[in-house]
């Protein structure tokens, strides 16, 4: 009796220091993770925030954050105080449209319903680049717009697609293919492709929807195999394209077929809508692998013309590109 009970007091401590271990090391992962995330530039949101987005953490321009010192010269930026008329609340009408745009989508869908199908943005390009449109006898190669979506806000994905429609070369715009992943929002299902076309008055536009959800690269797939220009351009639902923001892409494509170009992305905050210059940067990680933007190498950009072409990066967002 004397054995068996020394023996279980023995076990019993050994259980109670091997479950107090893996509760130290559990802890010690949750705060790592935790740093790696703020580093990462998120952060969770307090108790009393409100209209806060699924998942549960809020966007904090990592890009601005990270790379100030690197932002692009000649750059001017839209008084923002005309869009912060647009969110003006002027009825329990406008507060449930912008409520529920941030509980779908995690911006406020009511400035985007205020801006309209379509509207100038600055011209964040630096002031190396040419302003000169492009010539046709430059022969570039014909691309295929192709955007998915699903339960996308339709003014968001109207302007988007209005933007490519009217800052690409009618040369260069070989079509626009949109995929359409099963979405079951009553706007997006019974109306919007008669909405498309009073819209966008665009007759190359091409519409493909899966018969069920298939996801974000069974989508692309498809909307590839139904592509005919030279290059395909993959673009999110909710973007605005600049000036002359395809060109570069082609050429760099043109010069080396192998090549995966990614254009600069600009920032439109989603709160405001306010359209703003993205610093020069390039994709990595973070010690917790979480995507980050990091700050070019010192002598990369030695002399202005360095800013008119492209830089090698390691790995990219994912959501636009051209191939």
């Amino acid at each position: 009796m004397m054995l068996r009970r020394c023996h279980l007091r023995r076990f019993t401590s050994s259980t109670i220091f091997f479950t107090l271990l893996a509760s130290l090391a559990f802890t010690y992962y949750m705060y790592y993770q935790h740093n790696s995330i703020i580093e990462g530039g998120w952060k969770m949101p307090s108790s009393n925030e409100t209209h806060t987005p699924n998942p549960q953490f809020l966007f904090k321009n990592r890009v601005q954050d990270c790379c100030k010192e690197e932002l692009k010269e000649g750059v001017t930026q839209e008084d923002t105080d005309p869009l912060k008329m647009l969110g003006v609340l002027r009825d329990k009408k406008d507060k449930y449209i912008r409520d529920i745009g941030f509980k779908n989508h995690a911006f406020n869908a009511l400035i985007s319903n205020n801006i309209g199908p379509y509207r100038e943005v600055p011209d964040t390009r630096h002031k190396v680049c040419s302003r000169e449109p492009t010539d046709p006898k430059e022969n570039l190669p014909t691309i295929s717009v192709i955007m998915c979506f699903y339960n996308e806000h339709k003014m968001t994905l109207i302007r988007s697609i209005n933007s490519v429609i009217k800052r690409t070369p009618k040369h260069v715009l070989k079509e626009i293919i949109l995929v359409d992943d099963f979405s079951d929002l009553p706007e997006l299902e019974f109306h919007l492709l008669s909405d498309l076309h009073a819209q966008l008055h665009y007759d190359r536009l091409h519409y493909i929807r899966n018969e069920k959800r298939e996801g974000l690269i069974r989508s692309r797939v498809a909307g590839a195999h139904a592509a005919e220009g030279d290059v395909l351009v993959f673009l999110d639902s909710h973007i605005e394209v600049n000036q002359q923001w395809a060109e570069p892409l082609v050429r760099a494509v043109k010069q080396e077929n192998s090549t995966i170009a990614v254009p600069v992305m600009d920032l439109i905050s989603p709160d405001t809508f306010e359209y703003t210059s993205s610093p020069l940067v390039r994709g990595g990680f973070n010690w917790g692998l979480h995507y980050k933007w990091i700050t070019l190498p010192k002598g990369t950009l030695k002399k202005d013309e360095d800013f008119k072409g492209p830089f090698k990066t390691p790995t990219m967002a994912g959501g636009l590109f051209a191939i």
